[in-house]
């Protein structure tokens, strides 16, 4: 009887003692992605951050008529960047012998990311243009990292959501009746936009803090 109580306290020892490490592990990947922010606050060019111009065509029919054109976005730059905050505590997975983590970063509520730019049209004889701002209220970014031989590696980034867009307009050279069927060509084109221009801009930002200042975790 007695070897039979020792081997369960055993047991429940050596889960404890596992669920400790494991907890202690996702502690200090917590404190990881928390110093990474801090540090790329701290980088020039990150907030605000500078994107490269956008153009692409667009053919529109409404009814009979045919709308073809191009539209533009310049001069883009992306405040509020320094307020990505650590959503919840980092995921763990123990994979051959490596550390596979993924966590996510995030806008507090009332601070959006917001996105400054020139918007153009061009369409036949018609070339309206606008100064914008974008807010983005809702905004995480995914990040995927492998802990491998003593070095932290980001293998996986991805913008997984920003919603709640409230688009602000300024310096209207065209009449208002024109704006609505312009804004659901540009609206179109945005969610893509987004996703390709800011991932490419943002990732390797990240990149460089995170695989520069890998995780020591012993």
């Amino acid at each position: 009887m007695f070897k039979i109580f020792a081997l369960v306290f055993l047991t429940i020892a050596i889960a404890n003692a596992a669920t400790t490490g494991h907890h202690r592990t996702v502690e200090k990947f917590n404190k990881y992605a928390d110093d990474v922010i801090c540090k790329l606050e701290n980088k020039e060019g990150f907030d605000p951050m500078n994107c490269p111009d956008f153009v692409d065509e667009f053919d529109r029919k409404i009814g009979l008529l045919d709308f073809q054109g191009q539209l533009s976005l310049t001069e883009i730059k992306v405040l509020g960047l320094h307020k990505l905050e650590r959503a919840c505590d980092a995921t763990v997975r123990h994979e051959n012998g490596d550390l596979r983590v993924h966590f996510q970063l995030k806008t507090p509520p009332n601070h959006p990311i917001s996105m400054q730019y020139n918007l153009l049209f061009h369409m036949q004889s018609l070339h309206p243009q606008f100064k914008m701002v974008t807010d983005i209220e809702d905004f995480v970014l995914e990040l995927t990292l492998l802990q491998k031989n003593g070095t932290t590696l980001l293998i996986g980034f991805e913008l997984k959501e920003f919603t709640k867009i409230k688009n602000h307009v300024g310096g209207m050279t065209i009449l208002n009746p024109l704006l609505s069927f312009l804004f659901n060509i540009f609206m179109k084109h945005f969610d893509g936009y987004v996703r390709s221009e800011m991932s490419q801009v943002l990732a390797p930002a990240f990149k460089r803090v995170i695989e520069s200042h890998s995780l020591n975790l012993y």
